[in-house]
């Protein structure tokens, strides 16, 4: 490559690690998801399980969705890298961001 082609080789670089980035996101979101699960299952507040709470459920109910739709993004930016599709870069920043969201959340 030539001089004044750096931008484009970096942002083509970044374009191969986003996917990458996204599938650590979306572990971490799913295992947070199971701890907090795991968690809410075994607390109590006021003699009822928080599980049983209406609240709690919409809760889980938003991760758990959250989650799936990620699983799924996932899927498909795996199928384009798979495909050897160079451009990618809105599907990857789109998983990499709602993956990474999810793992706060």
């Amino acid at each position: 490559r030539g001089p004044g082609e750096g931008l484009k080789m970096l942002l083509a670089s970044l374009n191969k690690s986003r996917p990458s980035v996204g599938a650590h996101a979306l572990g971490i979101a799913h295992a947070a998801f199971n701890d907090a699960v795991a968690y809410i299952n075994g607390r109590r507040q006021s003699g009822k399980r928080i599980i049983d709470f209406q609240g709690i459920q919409f809760l889980l109910a938003d991760l758990a969705s959250e989650l799936a739709m990620c699983d799924a993004w996932m899927v498909h930016v795996a199928s384009l890298v798979d495909q050897g599709i160079n451009d990618m870069g809105v599907e990857a920043s789109i998983l990499k961001m709602r993956a990474s969201d999810s793992a706060m959340r």
